[in-house]
């Protein structure tokens, strides 16, 4: 049996995440069925997980050493699991910002923002061990990402180092006050401003979703706008501000519109990423550009109006500049 005594640092979240941040190789589900058989106990008590921390809160595992090491392990190092890969180190190019509260991370296309099995490996576990040499020793808040990326999407992921900072991020997310813009290199001349409402419906088979303008069974709704930044030759550049962020949301959108995003395999065309190829380019062309605080921001201490943008790979740059395509004229709205 393992026993914690919630401290300052994890005052606030949720037990369930409490829990996963213990557990950084078990499933929410295998902890949510531990809740259900005490196995997790909360105060001595069952608990199903949405229980609201406070400090001096007790948490026990009631596992075996060798069980609570299988899913626990040490922040930092490999994987408990043989077959999973190595967790790289965060090179300094790819820290886009960092202070004593959050940590903003340049997601590579490719990469997990949060994994899915026990044996991925995803930004989020290279962000831990990369703080877990900085932070202090002994059980405390184990940092996770706040906003999730497709794994093929590139751009800002954001992660806190709290459970204060956790909560105060997570919540200007729900509440659409932290601005997400995205750059979308798309088929078509994009010419107009345009703000999509629609409702997608996922198939979680194909994982693939389906767009429609009205409401159906199971269908959620989704806001972007649309900005024309550049008219090209055959492709355009747009600017996307994300006020829901639903799965898909943006490719799903765009090419409901006629504009499939460059290099898209679910929602594009194979004529045209054939000549994304050409330059290199193995993933959709959608790029987590910005993100901004809201100006009156008190909440979390340097970060009110703060704006975070990120990198632009040199192969994206390339194919830009051949199909007569440039980003001067963004709206900073």
């Amino acid at each position: 049996m393992k026993s914690f005594i919630v401290d300052n640092d994890n005052k606030g979240q949720r037990l369930n995440k409490y829990c996963g941040r213990v557990l950084h190789g078990a499933s929410m589900s295998f902890i949510y069925k531990m809740m259900r058989k005490k196995n997790i106990t909360l105060n001595g008590g069952k608990a199903d997980g949405s229980e609201i921390l406070k400090a001096g809160d007790e948490v026990k595992f009631f596992f075996s050493d060798e069980t609570f090491e299988k899913f626990s392990g040490k922040a930092g190092t490999a994987p408990a699991d043989k077959n999973a890969a190595e967790i790289k180190d965060l090179a300094p190019e790819e820290i886009v910002f960092e202070n004593d509260d959050i940590i903003i991370v340049f997601k590579k296309a490719g990469e997990l923002s949060q994994k899915v099995r026990p044996e991925d490996v995803s930004v989020n576990e290279r962000i831990v061990k990369y703080l877990s040499g900085k932070e202090k020793s002994g059980v405390s808040f184990t940092p996770g990402v706040c906003n999730r990326l497709d794994r093929n999407t590139e751009g800002l992921v954001i992660a806190a180092k709290n459970a204060h900072a956790s909560a105060v991020v997570n919540g200007l997310l729900k509440n659409r006050k932290l601005e997400k813009y995205y750059l979308a290199t798309v088929y078509g001349r994009f010419e107009k401003e345009k703000t999509a409402e629609l409702y997608l419906t996922k198939d979680k088979d194909s994982n693939v979703v389906t767009v429609s303008p009205e409401k159906t069974a199971d269908a959620v709704y989704t806001r972007s706008v649309f900005y024309p930044v550049s008219c090209g030759k055959e492709f355009s550049l747009v600017r996307v501000k994300l006020e829901t962020g639903k799965s898909h949301q943006i490719r799903a959108q765009l090419a409901y519109y006629g504009y499939p995003i460059a290099g898209d395999v679910k929602y594009g065309k194979k004529e045209i990423n054939l000549k994304v190829r050409d330059y290199g380019i193995r993933s959709q062309m959608l790029l987590a550009y910005e993100l901004v605080f809201p100006a009156d921001f008190t909440e979390l201490p340097g970060l009110a109006g703060r704006r975070f943008k990120a990198p632009i790979s040199q192969k994206t740059l390339k194919f830009w500049k051949g199909e007569g395509l440039c980003l001067h004229g963004t709206p900073e709205d």
